[in-house]
């Protein structure tokens, strides 16, 4: 999207980024909330009610998922249990949702609490998601939800809990706890400052308490909410502090004479609408920028710089992009349907899948996060351009009197010097990265979400008084930077007036006079100002001696009586440039670009923050800074307002230099040939690398007998981010005519029939780590198409590529992630149905895997977060370290899907292996008992598969015995009435004997007479068939993994690179 695009949008967002004109109601209706919407309802006491367009969908569902239940079906977590318990079965459908309330209510409020905006957010979302229809909430539970919200009746959260896999099951937990008036559930109540108990609140509604019928607790607290809400409300102050930072930015390059040509460089593209913005802002009809072009030997000293508005435009161009892309991606999750299982009456279809995986949630708070460090980074060098006076020019400290005595803003030096630290150990890494196998290794990967989204609310924290600090160090600059160009003006022209009246100069001599004196007067910033101007007059001095030939004038300068009555009057000129007495400043409206100076205005005036005086301000900064800080709240605050307003004009305003580019990110001069090079190599790794973990992926699927049915369209329509439906389509396509995927189908004794629970216990759903795919890969696809078109623009700035790199570690080491979990569900005797691996070869591959993942975690925290003092303006040193360290965490992510692959191959074989000989056994049992037995026949078909897919041991005395028990069930022994009962009982037995014999020979000889003959890539999905056999040919080869990791073709050479194509173009 073209620059000149996003800051529109921007620019609107800001001035009214939820409702429009004062409107205070919103309609909810499942496709409608924005995060600007959302935070109206957050925090704003804004009203909602649904659209009654949504009631008929919402009655469907509830109706038909009672349909299916009076038909006996099975549906998880309706008559099952949940997750890695869902092989239970229940009829006490209501009963079960609230036990499900009950052992999820494990918060401790200890540890804090969720803010009330937040609980309100997830709660609006958890509504919108209802309205599609989809959940089978029944609308009358949908109204209480929004009954408590119009009445500001808040369920009281832990803060803490949430992993964000199978949603924000604990905090959400709280809502539904709430909703049922559970005893030791509390509500915050507006207007009351002690929460309530939850069935207090609502029956002060005449709302409830309700009983959550089947499905509905699990609708609840199954959902990405809650992660999603805090992201959400975080994503909107963020965008109120990259207005603020602008604003400052420009303030800043006011008051220290930044370069600033007029019109953008030649050489940058990508920035060049920021810069408009900027050209706006800093066209003053009398900068003072001027005058320190006249200056010689001027700035940068001892080597630092100021902040360049290439810097600055480059640094909040890539902050734009980062934020607009976590808006996007939010916008899509808030109008999602994220719990599981989902219906869909109008196919009679209950589908499984992912939804709930936040992993979108975490990689839009990523770019968050990228955001903050950013602006965080450029605030501190604005910062230090102010108060180091070797770059501003300016007094030490920004101290308006002696140096000696006022040390103006020194302390905030180290105020800002400990957030910027504090916020950068808050980004130094990925939460993802941190994440454990949870709920009986049922949630295999989590992506952290919420725990995420609370970081960056830390980050945001301490970036608003960040802000808050520079725009008060920025008036107070502009505040000096005013009195230096009144004083300089006034000052030179009395010296060169003075001693031109004095000693009769000439011309020449005045100029060369003038220049001496503003070069002493710069050089001299440090020193008290009598003992300033002293010097100053006594530079002068030696000036007049060499041009003079009058020896009085000669003897009166000797005497120093001129220096000492120059001095004199120069010090009370200094002294003279006093605060006005209405505002504390002085104005400078005629000095600086009128938008600016309303912000500078309103700071002083409207806000009353005075300039600092020694002796004359009382108010701590802290103090100041706290009121600055509350002004900046999004749209209510006053200065937030005031901000909104002037970027808004700015915009408008703005000339447009968009040139058709739309990668979005920050040019400044090409990249020279070797990064050009290392850029590339990283873009096409890291696009095979997307490949290869979707189709390594489908062949875990097929190997441990997976199903397409979570990769159904109908579930990603519901949840229609981008790279999620594109991941969910190409697996499908992998393993559509896969043999495995297809011959696999739920045993037939899956109903809540005549035996109840007795037979199998089958779970419904994929492994975690294959149901979740889409929503997982799928982020990072749309994560590094973002990055890669950074890398493919020549012209992409520095900071640019440092982001788009960090970018690439941390979405190789989530793709690990994924595939670290589903190499343990194959290696995993409990987990891969029976797979028979060799313990020695394949738990050393999973170690050394598990070695190499530790390795690319710390490979993967961002270098942006490191960057250190000075480096803002030339970050090349900083590019090449992170072009070194993603090519490093590259060859650790090759590692690992080398592992993964070989795991694969291995697994898929064992598999064919393991289905021909289940295949074998029920045919020698078939042939036998068919017709004799047909009841046991059936039985006993379902019962060896499910013995021998629960354990990779394949002991044929398990099979026996699980077979002889359900043939004694079966077998009908007749014996004559007329027979004794010792005759009878004898007779019995060995009939009984005789049965179970010829059982163990049938099975005995079965196992004993097979033999797999079969080719393993016959078995394999048509996409993916040339990948196995290649991936085979090479693993038979090279001698196992090891050898393997030596074949230069593997996951780089030409040949896979055509396979890839092939599978997945």
């Amino acid at each position: 999207m073209p620059n000149s695009t996003l800051l529109a949008e921007f620019a609107a967002r800001l001035k009214s980024p939820g409702l429009e004109n004062g409107d205070r109601n919103v309609v909810l209706d499942g496709n409608s909330l924005s995060p600007g919407v959302l935070y109206d309802v957050a925090h704003s006491g804004v009203r909602v009610s649904l659209s009654p367009h949504t009631k008929a969908p919402v009655d469907n569902c509830a109706q038909w998922l009672e349909e299916q239940l009076a038909k006996g079906e099975v549906i998880y977590g309706v008559n099952t249990g949940f997750g890695g318990s869902a092989d239970t079965r229940t009829k006490d459908t209501w009963g079960l949702q609230a036990s499900l309330i009950r052992h999820l209510n494990v918060g401790a409020l200890e540890g804090g609490k969720l803010d009330a905006a937040d609980v309100r957010a997830a709660m609006c979302i958890r509504v919108s998601s209802a309205l599609h229809g989809a959940s089978a909430v029944r609308w009358s539970t949908v109204q209480v939800m929004e009954t408590m919200l119009n009445a500001g009746v808040t369920p009281v959260i832990p803060l803490r809990g949430s992993i964000s896999a199978s949603g924000d099951l604990i905090p959400l937990s709280y809502i539904a706890a709430a909703l049922t008036g559970k005893n030791g559930s509390f509500c915050d109540v507006r207007g009351k400052s002690d929460p309530v108990p939850s069935s207090d609140a609502l029956a002060a509604l005449n709302a409830g308490p309700l009983t959550l019928s089947p499905k509905e607790g699990l609708a609840i607290v199954n959902g990405t909410s809650v992660g999603a809400g805090v992201a959400s409300n975080v994503s909107v102050e963020v965008d109120s502090l990259l207005a603020a930072a602008t604003i400052a930015s420009a303030l800043v390059m006011e008051a220290v004479g930044s370069e600033f040509a007029g019109e953008p460089s030649a050489t940058v593209c990508g920035n060049k609408d920021i810069e408009g913005v900027f050209k706006v802002l800093l066209l003053s009809p009398a900068s003072w920028r001027e005058l320190r072009k006249e200056i010689t030997g001027g700035y940068p000293r001892n080597g630092r710089e100021k902040v360049s508005l290439a810097t600055v435009s480059s640094f909040l161009t890539a902050a734009l992009h980062h934020l607009n892309t976590a808006m996007a991606t939010l916008t899509i999750e808030l109008n999602s349907v994220t719990d599981n299982p989902l219906f869909h009456p109008q196919s009679n279809t209950t589908l499984h899948g992912g939804n709930f995986q936040a992993m979108a949630v975490t990689r839009a708070v990523s770019s968050l996060a990228t955001t903050l460090v950013l602006l965080a980074e450029l605030l501190y060098a604005l910062h230090a351009s102010m108060v180091n006076h070797d770059i501003s020019g300016l007094t030490p400290n920004l101290a308006w009197g002696d140096p000696s005595r006022d040390f103006g803003m020194k302390g905030v030096d180290i105020a800002m010097c400990a957030l910027l630290s504090e916020i950068q150990s808050l980004a130094s890494g990925d939460v993802s990265s941190h994440i454990r196998s949870a709920e009986l290794d049922n949630q295999s990967v989590n992506s952290m979400a919420l725990v995420a989204a609370r970081k960056a609310r830390e980050m945001t924290k301490l970036v608003k008084i960040m802000v808050g600090y520079v725009l008060l160090e920025a008036c107070q600059a502009l505040d000096l930077a005013k009195k230096r160009k009144l004083f300089l003006t006034a000052a030179s022209e009395f010296v060169v007036d003075r001693a031109s009246r004095c000693f009769e100069t000439h011309p020449a001599v005045s100029a060369q006079l003038e220049k001496t004196f503003i070069l002493q007067y710069e050089a001299t910033k440090t020193m008290d100002v009598r003992m300033r101007m002293e010097h100053i007059a006594a530079s002068i001095v030696p000036h007049l001696i060499q041009t003079s030939s009058n020896a009085e004038h000669i003897h009166e300068l000797l005497q120093g009586t001129w220096k000492k009555n120059t001095a004199a009057v120069l010090e009370h000129m200094w002294s003279s440039l006093k605060r006005s007495e209405a505002n504390g400043s002085i104005p400078l409206s005629p000095v600086i670009q009128p938008l600016l100076a309303r912000i500078y205005t309103h700071i002083r005036d409207d806000l009353e923050v005075d300039t600092h005086e020694f002796g004359h301000s009382e108010i701590p900064h802290g103090a100041v800074v706290d009121i600055i800080v509350r002004e900046l709240a999004p749209k209510h605050g006053r200065l937030a307002v005031e901000i909104a307003e002037v970027i808004a004009a700015a915009v408008s305003t703005a000339p447009s230099y968009t040139n058709g580019s739309t990668n979005g990110h920050t040019p400044s001069g090409r990249l020279p040939s070797p990064d050009v090079s290392a850029h590339d190599e990283i873009a096409a790794s890291s696009a095979n690398l997307l490949k290869i973990s979707q189709i390594s992926t489908a062949l875990a699927a097929e190997a441990l007998l997976g199903t397409i049915e979570s990769y159904d369209p109908k579930v990603h329509a519901l949840r229609p981010h981008p790279g999620q439906i594109r991941v969910g389509a190409n697996l499908t396509r992998l393993l559509k005519s896969s043999r495995l995927i297809h011959q696999h189908t739920p045993d037939a004794d899956l109903s809540l029939g005549d035996r109840g629970l007795s037979g199998p216990r089958e779970l419904k759903q994929d492994r975690y780590a294959l149901r979740t795919a889409p929503q997982w890969i799928g982020p990072q696809m749309e994560a590094l198409e973002i990055v890669i078109g950074v890398f493919s623009d020549p012209d992409a700035s520095d900071i640019a590529r440092i982001c788009a790199l960090d970018g690439v570690r941390a979405c190789v080491q989530a793709l690990c992630r994924l595939a670290m979990a589903q190499l343990t569900e194959i290696m995993t005797d409990s987990m891969n149905k029976g797979l028979p691996h060799s313990p020695e070869a394949g738990i050393s591959d999973q170690h050394q895997a598990e070695g190499t993942m530790a390795k690319l975690e710390l490979l993967s925290a961002p270098l942006l977060s490191h960057m250190q003092n000075g480096e803002i303006n030339k970050l090349d040193t900083l590019v090449q370290q992170s072009i070194r360290t993603t090519t490093e965490a590259l060859t650790a992510a090759k590692e690992i899907f080398t592992a993964h692959m070989y795991a694969c191959v291995r697994a898929v074989e064992q598999r064919v292996m393991l289905e021909e000989k289940i295949t074998h056994i029920q045919t020698a049992v078939e042939t036998r008992y068919g017709e004799l037995l047909p009841g046991f026949t059936q039985q006993a078909l379902g019962t060896i598969r499910q013995i021998l897919q629960a354990s990779s041991r394949h002991d044929e005395s398990m099979l026996v015995n699980a077979l002889s028990s359900l043939l004694l069930l079966h077998v009908d022994i007749s014996i004559p009435d007329e027979e004794p009962p010792t005759i009878d009982i004898s007779r019995k037995s060995l009939q009984v004997q005789s049965r179970l014999s010829e059982l163990k020979s049938v099975i005995s000889e079965a196992m004993a007479t097979f033999k797999n003959e079969a080719d393993a890539g016959e078995y394999v999905g048509d996409a993916t068939r040339e990948m196995f056999v290649c991936l085979r040919g090479l693993c038979q080869e090279s001698g196992g993994l090891e050898g393997l990791k030596n074949v230069p073709e593997f996951l780089e050479g030409k040949y896979l690179k055509k396979v890839l194509d092939a599978c997945l173009p």
